[in-house]
C-alpha cells in the first residue's frame, strides 16, 4: 500500500484479480445485502423493499464481518439500527 491521504494509506483494486480470496459484502441502495465470492459466484442476496422487519432493510450502509461468522449490516436514515445475521455458504 503505496498512496497515502492524510493518515490514512489504501491501494486501488483493479478488478476481481488483485482482491485477497475471500468474500465481498455490499450493502445496496436498494435496500438490501448481497454477499459476492471473488470469483464471481453470488451466494446471497436478500431485501429489496424497505421495511422494518428483522433481517430486512431499510437504508443499509455499512457491512462488516467477524471472526466467527457472523455479518453486521449498519443501516441509516429511518432505519438506525445494526442487525447481526450469521451467513452459511
Amino acid at each position: 500500500m503505496g498512496n497515502r491521504t492524510g493518515g490514512l494509506r489504501y491501494e486501488v483494486v483493479d478488478g476481481w484479480g488483485r482482491l485477497p480470496e475471500g468474500w465481498v459484502y455490499i450493502p445496496e441502495l436498494q435496500s438490501r445485502m448481497s454477499v459476492l465470492h471473488t470469483d464471481g459466484r453470488l451466494p446471497a442476496r436478500w431485501g429489496g423493499e424497505k421495511t422494518f422487519e428483522p433481517g430486512l432493510f431499510v437504508a443499509t450502509r455499512c457491512a462488516w464481518a467477524d471472526t466467527h461468522g457472523g455479518l453486521y449490516v449498519g443501516e441509516v436514515l429511518q432505519g438506525q439500527r445494526i442487525q447481526k445475521f450469521e451467513l452459511h455458504y
